[in-house]
């Protein structure tokens, strides 16, 4: 009743967001002003997106969770440097032991190391990647999303 014909006016520029949040809590829609208990402020986001405001209410915080295939990549990188770390802690490596590694199995896994294969070598140590079976290195498979990785390596 307070905005009477006025209603639909105030209901598109909210739409749109034509308004202004003030400091005291009040926001002006339509050029009427509404108290804080006129009106819910809630926050949407796109699909794909996740978004959370402070709690002091003066920024919004967005992230876009969309996984490209290059973050898919990096990711399985990443599971294969897991899977190698457990391996040097499963054969009591020294922590600074240097390795020689060798990758063999699913072309995609084996991709992904390749597009980060300086990283990689880094995280777990090793002098040098070899894509293929172990000549005479112990070996294990492991599974990753799926697919399955061979992992062998020597103390370098």
């Amino acid at each position: 009743p307070r905005l009477g014909g006025e209603v639909q006016a105030v209901f598109a520029s909210a739409r749109s967001g034509d308004w202004v949040l003030a400091a005291d809590g009040t926001a002006t829609v339509a050029g009427h002003q509404l108290s804080a208990d006129e009106f819910d402020l809630t926050l949407e986001s796109r699909e794909g997106v996740t978004s959370a405001a402070l709690a002091s209410g003066n920024a919004v915080v967005v992230l876009d969770t969309t996984v490209t295939d290059d973050l898919a990549r990096e990711g399985l990188a990443r599971d294969v440097v897991r899977h190698v770390q457990q391996a040097r802690r499963d054969a009591d490596l020294v922590v600074t032991d240097r390795i020689l590694l060798w990758l063999d199995g699913d072309a995609t896994m084996l991709d992904a190391v390749r597009d980060h294969e300086g990283w990689v070598a880094g995280q777990v140590l090793a002098t040098g990647i070899t894509y293929g079976p172990a000549d005479d290195a112990p070996s294990t498979t492991v599974a990753i999303e799926g697919a399955e990785v061979t992992l062998a390596f020597v103390v370098a």
